[in-house]
């Protein structure tokens, strides 16, 4: 994600907090929506939108890390 300023480019990060790991945490151990909704009382549509935004903006090597460790 990155915001132009006087043509000047500025990287924001995406804050990857303890919520959102935990939420792309069980999404990759590969419960569903509606499961991951439940167990942090959430809406589904919010769950898939966290997941999605973390897809997005984190680096691809620190997920690729993160499935390795916690995937099935």
């Amino acid at each position: 994600m990155c915001v132009k300023i006087n043509n000047n480019i500025i990287i924001k990060t995406y804050n990857f907090t303890k919520e959102r790991k935990k939420i792309y945490q069980i999404h990759v151990e590969g419960k569903f929506f509606r499961d991951i909704a439940k167990e942090c009382k959430i809406s589904a549509t919010r769950a898939h939108q966290i997941v999605r935004r973390v897809e997005e903006n984190v680096p691809k090597e620190e997920l690729d890390n993160f499935r390795a460790k916690y995937s099935k």
